[in-house]
Protein backbone atom coordinates (compact mmCIF):
# COMPACT_ATOMS: atom_id res chain seq x y z
CA UNK A 1 0.00 0.00 0.00
CA UNK A 2 1.33 3.41 -0.86
CA UNK A 3 0.07 6.26 1.17
CA UNK A 4 -0.13 10.29 0.14
CA UNK A 5 -0.75 13.02 3.06
CA UNK A 6 -1.73 16.47 2.11
CA UNK A 7 -1.61 18.80 4.46
CA UNK A 8 -1.29 22.60 3.71
CA UNK A 9 2.34 23.48 5.43
CA UNK A 10 4.09 21.47 8.29
CA UNK A 11 4.64 24.00 10.42
CA UNK A 12 5.72 22.55 14.18
CA UNK A 13 2.22 21.63 15.90
CA UNK A 14 -0.01 19.11 17.06
CA UNK A 15 -1.11 18.25 13.27
CA UNK A 16 2.56 18.31 11.79
CA UNK A 17 2.91 16.13 14.92
CA UNK A 18 0.58 13.79 14.44
CA UNK A 19 1.14 13.21 10.60
CA UNK A 20 5.08 12.85 11.06
CA UNK A 21 4.33 10.50 13.61
CA UNK A 22 1.90 8.23 11.48
CA UNK A 23 3.92 8.45 8.58
CA UNK A 24 7.13 7.32 9.90
CA UNK A 25 5.04 4.60 11.61
CA UNK A 26 3.76 3.68 8.17
CA UNK A 27 7.43 3.43 6.91
CA UNK A 28 8.50 1.36 9.19
CA UNK A 29 5.82 -1.17 9.05
CA UNK A 30 6.97 -1.25 5.03
CA UNK A 31 3.63 0.99 3.65
CA UNK A 32 5.20 3.77 1.58
CA UNK A 33 4.01 7.46 3.25
CA UNK A 34 4.55 10.70 1.94
CA UNK A 35 3.55 14.36 2.79
CA UNK A 36 2.86 16.56 0.31
CA UNK A 37 3.03 20.20 2.03
CA UNK A 38 3.42 23.97 0.85
CA UNK A 39 5.87 26.71 2.79
CA UNK A 40 5.41 27.68 6.62
CA UNK A 41 4.27 31.08 6.80
CA UNK A 42 5.71 34.29 8.83
CA UNK A 43 6.40 33.92 12.25
CA UNK A 44 6.56 29.62 11.95
CA UNK A 45 9.20 27.07 11.88
CA UNK A 46 8.60 23.77 9.57
CA UNK A 47 8.68 20.27 11.16
CA UNK A 48 12.35 19.68 11.11
CA UNK A 49 11.41 15.61 10.24
CA UNK A 50 9.60 16.59 6.87
CA UNK A 51 12.06 15.48 4.43
CA UNK A 52 12.85 11.99 6.73
CA UNK A 53 9.00 11.76 6.79
CA UNK A 54 8.95 11.22 2.32
CA UNK A 55 8.43 15.27 2.56
CA UNK A 56 7.41 16.41 -1.32
CA UNK A 57 7.14 20.28 -1.64
CA UNK A 58 3.97 21.66 -3.32
CA UNK A 59 5.18 25.21 -3.92
CA UNK A 60 1.98 27.03 -4.21
CA UNK A 61 0.22 25.36 -1.46
CA UNK A 62 0.04 27.10 1.90
CA UNK A 63 -2.44 28.47 4.63
CA UNK A 64 -3.54 31.65 3.16
CA UNK A 65 -6.90 31.62 0.58
CA UNK A 66 -5.50 32.62 -2.66
CA UNK A 67 -7.78 31.65 -5.89
CA UNK A 68 -4.83 32.42 -7.97
CA UNK A 69 -2.34 30.28 -6.10
CA UNK A 70 -5.10 27.58 -4.86
CA UNK A 71 -5.61 26.58 -8.49
CA UNK A 72 -1.89 26.11 -8.62
CA UNK A 73 -2.09 23.75 -5.91
CA UNK A 74 -4.39 21.74 -7.40
CA UNK A 75 -2.72 21.09 -10.44
CA UNK A 76 0.35 20.57 -8.86
CA UNK A 77 -0.58 18.02 -6.33
CA UNK A 78 -2.70 16.27 -9.62
CA UNK A 79 0.50 15.86 -11.46
CA UNK A 80 2.10 14.51 -8.23
CA UNK A 81 -0.76 12.18 -7.66
CA UNK A 82 -0.50 11.07 -10.88
CA UNK A 83 3.45 10.11 -10.32
CA UNK A 84 3.15 8.76 -7.28
CA UNK A 85 0.12 6.79 -7.39
CA UNK A 86 -0.83 6.16 -4.49
CA UNK A 87 -3.54 3.62 -3.17
CA UNK A 88 -5.00 6.04 -0.31
CA UNK A 89 -4.75 9.91 -0.55
CA UNK A 90 -5.16 11.15 3.21
CA UNK A 91 -6.15 14.87 3.40
CA UNK A 92 -5.63 16.74 6.70
CA UNK A 93 -7.54 20.06 8.07
CA UNK A 94 -9.77 22.62 5.95
CA UNK A 95 -7.49 24.23 3.22
CA UNK A 96 -5.63 21.50 2.20
CA UNK A 97 -8.68 18.94 2.87
CA UNK A 98 -10.47 21.26 -0.50
CA UNK A 99 -7.69 21.67 -2.81
CA UNK A 100 -6.34 18.23 -1.77
CA UNK A 101 -9.94 16.15 -2.62
CA UNK A 102 -10.67 18.35 -5.73
CA UNK A 103 -7.26 17.21 -7.02
CA UNK A 104 -7.58 13.33 -5.93
CA UNK A 105 -11.40 12.95 -7.16
CA UNK A 106 -10.13 14.56 -10.63
CA UNK A 107 -8.09 11.85 -11.70
CA UNK A 108 -11.65 10.25 -12.53
CA UNK A 109 -11.28 6.17 -12.63
CA UNK A 110 -7.69 6.72 -11.62
CA UNK A 111 -8.63 8.25 -8.16
CA UNK A 112 -7.12 6.61 -5.17
CA UNK A 113 -9.26 6.09 -2.11
CA UNK A 114 -9.83 9.34 0.01
CA UNK A 115 -9.45 9.70 3.42
CA UNK A 116 -10.06 13.08 5.19
CA UNK A 117 -9.04 13.88 8.70
CA UNK A 118 -10.84 16.98 10.27
CA UNK A 119 -8.54 17.50 13.61
CA UNK A 120 -10.65 20.18 14.86
CA UNK A 121 -13.44 21.95 13.09
CA UNK A 122 -13.64 25.98 12.42
CA UNK A 123 -16.74 26.64 13.48
CA UNK A 124 -15.74 28.68 16.79
CA UNK A 125 -12.87 31.15 17.04
CA UNK A 126 -11.74 31.62 13.22
CA UNK A 127 -14.41 33.22 10.87
CA UNK A 128 -17.76 35.52 11.62
CA UNK A 129 -21.15 34.00 10.58
CA UNK A 130 -20.59 33.90 6.92
CA UNK A 131 -17.65 32.44 6.96
CA UNK A 132 -18.61 29.68 9.00
CA UNK A 133 -21.78 28.90 6.70
CA UNK A 134 -19.13 29.19 3.61
CA UNK A 135 -17.01 26.27 5.83
CA UNK A 136 -20.14 24.28 6.46
CA UNK A 137 -21.35 24.28 3.12
CA UNK A 138 -18.24 23.11 1.79
CA UNK A 139 -17.50 20.41 4.09
CA UNK A 140 -21.25 18.96 3.85
CA UNK A 141 -20.27 18.73 -0.11
CA UNK A 142 -17.11 17.44 0.19
CA UNK A 143 -18.43 14.66 2.63
CA UNK A 144 -19.97 13.46 -0.57
CA UNK A 145 -16.91 12.45 -2.14
CA UNK A 146 -14.77 11.14 0.90
CA UNK A 147 -14.55 7.22 1.30
CA UNK A 148 -13.57 7.49 5.41
CA UNK A 149 -13.85 10.71 7.41
CA UNK A 150 -11.70 10.41 10.40
CA UNK A 151 -12.38 12.47 13.26
CA UNK A 152 -10.08 13.61 16.26
CA UNK A 153 -12.03 13.33 18.74
CA UNK A 154 -15.68 11.92 19.59
CA UNK A 155 -16.45 15.95 20.51
CA UNK A 156 -14.96 17.09 16.93
CA UNK A 157 -17.29 14.12 14.90
CA UNK A 158 -20.29 15.42 17.54
CA UNK A 159 -19.68 19.01 16.16
CA UNK A 160 -19.24 18.69 12.88
CA UNK A 161 -22.54 15.88 12.46
CA UNK A 162 -24.83 18.15 14.37
CA UNK A 163 -24.11 20.82 11.72
CA UNK A 164 -25.01 18.32 8.71
CA UNK A 165 -21.07 17.70 7.83
CA UNK A 166 -22.01 13.57 7.48
CA UNK A 167 -20.32 10.75 5.85
CA UNK A 168 -21.58 9.23 2.66
CA UNK A 169 -19.90 5.39 3.42
CA UNK A 170 -18.23 5.31 7.11
CA UNK A 171 -16.52 7.94 9.83
CA UNK A 172 -14.13 6.34 12.52
CA UNK A 173 -12.76 8.58 15.81
CA UNK A 174 -8.81 8.36 15.56
CA UNK A 175 -6.52 9.27 17.80
CA UNK A 176 -2.86 10.65 17.65
CA UNK A 177 0.08 8.69 18.87
CA UNK A 178 3.03 10.85 20.62
CA UNK A 179 6.13 9.41 21.41
CA UNK A 180 6.98 8.50 25.05
CA UNK A 181 9.51 10.20 26.79
CA UNK A 182 12.91 8.57 28.38
CA UNK A 183 11.41 10.29 32.18
CA UNK A 184 9.00 12.08 33.58
CA UNK A 185 9.25 15.76 34.38
CA UNK A 186 11.34 16.70 37.61
CA UNK A 187 9.56 18.95 40.05
CA UNK A 188 11.08 21.86 41.25
CA UNK A 189 10.47 23.84 44.27
CA UNK A 190 9.02 26.40 42.97
CA UNK A 191 5.84 26.29 41.22
CA UNK A 192 6.12 26.72 37.30
CA UNK A 193 3.05 26.31 34.69
CA UNK A 194 3.80 25.76 31.07
CA UNK A 195 1.46 26.87 27.51
CA UNK A 196 2.72 25.38 24.68
CA UNK A 197 1.00 26.76 21.13
CA UNK A 198 0.81 29.06 17.95
CA UNK A 199 0.79 32.75 19.35
CA UNK A 200 -2.26 33.43 17.11
CA UNK A 201 -5.80 34.49 18.20
CA UNK A 202 -7.67 31.47 18.71
CA UNK A 203 -5.31 29.85 21.33
CA UNK A 204 -5.52 33.09 23.54
CA UNK A 205 -2.38 33.29 24.69
CA UNK A 206 -3.45 36.87 26.26
CA UNK A 207 -5.31 34.52 28.93
CA UNK A 208 -1.90 33.14 29.93
CA UNK A 209 -0.94 36.82 30.42
CA UNK A 210 -3.83 37.74 32.61
CA UNK A 211 -3.19 34.66 34.49
CA UNK A 212 0.40 35.29 35.24
CA UNK A 213 -0.69 38.77 36.58
CA UNK A 214 -3.10 36.97 39.25
CA UNK A 215 -0.56 34.34 40.35
CA UNK A 216 3.07 36.75 40.27
CA UNK A 217 4.71 34.08 42.37
CA UNK A 218 4.35 31.64 39.88
CA UNK A 219 6.55 30.88 37.19
CA UNK A 220 4.94 30.82 33.28
CA UNK A 221 6.42 29.67 30.42
CA UNK A 222 5.43 30.03 26.81
CA UNK A 223 6.53 27.99 24.38
CA UNK A 224 5.94 28.80 20.35
CA UNK A 225 5.69 31.91 18.24
CA UNK A 226 3.36 33.63 16.04
CA UNK A 227 1.70 37.12 15.14
CA UNK A 228 0.46 37.90 18.70
CA UNK A 229 3.73 37.70 20.55
CA UNK A 230 5.84 40.60 20.15
CA UNK A 231 2.65 42.58 21.24
CA UNK A 232 2.37 40.12 24.08
CA UNK A 233 6.17 39.92 25.45
CA UNK A 234 6.16 43.65 25.33
CA UNK A 235 3.22 43.93 27.91
CA UNK A 236 3.92 40.63 30.21
CA UNK A 237 4.65 40.76 33.73
CA UNK A 238 8.03 39.47 35.35
CA UNK A 239 6.88 36.80 35.74
CA UNK A 240 6.50 35.66 32.12
CA UNK A 241 8.84 33.12 29.61
CA UNK A 242 8.68 33.85 25.99
CA UNK A 243 10.75 30.34 25.20
CA UNK A 244 10.11 30.88 21.71
CA UNK A 245 9.87 27.67 19.15
CA UNK A 246 10.90 24.69 21.81
CA UNK A 247 10.75 20.83 21.77
CA UNK A 248 8.54 18.98 24.09
CA UNK A 249 11.48 17.44 25.73
CA UNK A 250 13.34 20.68 26.49
CA UNK A 251 10.16 22.26 27.56
CA UNK A 252 7.91 20.28 29.57
CA UNK A 253 10.60 18.69 32.43
CA UNK A 254 10.43 22.43 33.55
CA UNK A 255 7.31 22.27 34.49
CA UNK A 256 5.14 21.50 37.30
CA UNK A 257 1.42 22.17 35.76
CA UNK A 258 0.54 22.06 31.52
CA UNK A 259 -1.90 24.98 30.42
CA UNK A 260 -4.46 25.56 27.68
CA UNK A 261 -6.08 28.65 27.13
CA UNK A 262 -7.51 28.30 23.46
CA UNK A 263 -10.71 29.39 21.68
CA UNK A 264 -10.74 26.12 19.70
CA UNK A 265 -9.22 22.84 19.75
CA UNK A 266 -9.18 18.94 18.56
CA UNK A 267 -7.26 16.82 20.36
CA UNK A 268 -4.58 18.58 22.16
CA UNK A 269 -1.30 17.23 21.37
CA UNK A 270 0.63 19.43 23.35
CA UNK A 271 -1.18 18.12 26.29
CA UNK A 272 -1.11 14.71 25.83
CA UNK A 273 3.19 15.45 25.52
CA UNK A 274 2.86 17.22 28.84
CA UNK A 275 1.15 13.79 30.70
CA UNK A 276 3.79 11.65 29.13
CA UNK A 277 6.00 13.61 31.39
CA UNK A 278 3.62 13.21 34.64
CA UNK A 279 1.86 16.69 34.53
CA UNK A 280 -1.48 17.61 35.64
CA UNK A 281 -3.30 19.97 33.05
CA UNK A 282 -5.96 22.89 33.40
CA UNK A 283 -7.83 23.60 29.94
CA UNK A 284 -10.95 24.87 29.09
CA UNK A 285 -13.22 22.89 27.24
CA UNK A 286 -12.82 23.55 23.65
CA UNK A 287 -13.53 20.73 21.39
CA UNK A 288 -12.33 17.32 22.29
CA UNK A 289 -10.23 18.55 25.06
CA UNK A 290 -12.12 17.45 27.35
CA UNK A 291 -11.36 13.51 25.70
CA UNK A 292 -8.05 14.45 26.96
CA UNK A 293 -8.27 16.22 30.19
CA UNK A 294 -11.03 14.33 32.23
CA UNK A 295 -12.02 16.64 35.10
CA UNK A 296 -10.71 16.07 38.27
CA UNK A 297 -9.08 12.50 37.36
CA UNK A 298 -5.82 13.88 35.25
CA UNK A 299 -6.20 17.92 35.95
CA UNK A 300 -9.25 20.46 35.19
CA UNK A 301 -11.46 21.60 32.70
CA UNK A 302 -12.66 25.31 33.05
CA UNK A 303 -16.91 25.55 33.47
CA UNK A 304 -16.19 28.55 30.63
CA UNK A 305 -13.52 29.95 28.88
CA UNK A 306 -12.77 32.99 31.07
CA UNK A 307 -9.93 33.03 33.33
CA UNK A 308 -11.70 33.55 36.19
CA UNK A 309 -12.87 30.09 35.33
CA UNK A 310 -9.10 28.60 34.73
CA UNK A 311 -8.06 29.83 38.08
CA UNK A 312 -10.48 26.95 39.77
CA UNK A 313 -8.22 24.68 38.29
CA UNK A 314 -5.14 26.40 38.90
CA UNK A 315 -5.62 26.88 42.81
CA UNK A 316 -6.14 23.55 43.51
CA UNK A 317 -2.94 22.61 41.70
CA UNK A 318 -0.52 25.30 42.60
CA UNK A 319 -1.38 24.72 46.35
CA UNK A 320 -1.38 21.64 46.53
CA UNK A 321 1.87 19.22 45.56
CA UNK A 322 0.39 15.75 46.21
CA UNK A 323 -2.69 16.82 43.80
CA UNK A 324 -0.65 17.67 41.53
CA UNK A 325 1.60 14.62 41.94
CA UNK A 326 -1.61 12.33 41.94
CA UNK A 327 -3.24 13.73 38.88
CA UNK A 328 0.05 13.68 36.76
CA UNK A 329 0.63 10.16 37.13
CA UNK A 330 -2.86 9.18 36.32
CA UNK A 331 -2.71 11.48 33.41
CA UNK A 332 0.75 9.77 32.41
CA UNK A 333 -0.81 5.61 33.00
CA UNK A 334 -3.91 7.14 31.01
CA UNK A 335 -1.92 8.64 27.72
CA UNK A 336 0.36 5.53 27.58
CA UNK A 337 -2.58 3.96 26.66
CA UNK A 338 -4.68 6.32 24.88
CA UNK A 339 -1.77 7.68 22.63
CA UNK A 340 0.51 5.28 21.46
CA UNK A 341 1.85 5.08 18.39
CA UNK A 342 0.98 1.54 17.84
CA UNK A 343 -2.56 2.31 18.49
CA UNK A 344 -2.27 5.07 16.17
CA UNK A 345 -1.04 2.77 13.27
CA UNK A 346 -3.53 0.33 13.53
CA UNK A 347 -6.99 2.70 14.15
CA UNK A 348 -5.57 4.42 10.25
CA UNK A 349 -4.14 1.11 8.87
CA UNK A 350 -8.18 -0.32 9.66
CA UNK A 351 -9.52 3.09 8.20
CA UNK A 352 -7.21 2.92 4.77
CA UNK A 353 -8.31 -0.60 4.12
CA UNK A 354 -11.69 0.14 4.20
CA UNK A 355 -11.56 3.20 2.21
CA UNK A 356 -9.56 1.01 -0.78
CA UNK A 357 -12.06 -1.45 -0.22
CA UNK A 358 -15.12 0.97 -1.60
CA UNK A 359 -12.75 0.73 -5.32
CA UNK A 360 -12.74 3.77 -7.21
Amino acid sequence: MKVVHIIARFNVGGTATWIGNLSQSLNSSGIESYILAGFVQKGEEEDSRFLGCGGVRVSHLGRKVSLFSDVKAFFEIRAKLRELAPDVVNTHTAKAGVVGRLAAISLGKHRPAIVHTIHGHLFRGYFNRVGVFAVNLIERNLSRITDVMLFAGERVKEDCLNRGIVFQKISKVVMPGVMVPAATAIASESITVGWLARFAEVKRPDRVIELARRYPEVSFFLGGDGPLRTGLENNAPSNCHFMGWTKPEDFWPRCNIALLTSENEALPISLIEAQMYGLPCVATPAGSTVEVVINGENGFISETFDTESLCQGLDELIYNQSLRESLGAKGRTRALELFSIQRQLYDHLDAYKIATSFGK
